[in-house]
């Protein structure tokens, strides 16, 4: 049975894109709950030497294009 590239990568890219869009729900809802700029959580950095939230969303985009 022969294993094609897209059973091999475009569930799996479907299943982190589905997750990251739920990240964007949670974050907006926490700046909303929290009064906080959206621009805040879209610099924010989990650690110093790390890109900020925004280039992360839009490299796991761009890697699963």
């Amino acid at each position: 049975m022969a294993f094609s590239l897209y059973a091999a990568t475009i569930p799996s890219y479907q299943q982190i894109l589905g997750a990251v869009s739920g990240l964007l729900i949670t974050a907006e809802a926490f700046c909303s709950e929290k009064g906080l700029a959206h621009e805040e959580i879209i610099q924010a950095r989990l650690a110093e030497d790390m890109q900020p939230f925004a280039y992360q969303v839009k490299s796991t985009v761009v890697h699963s294009l």
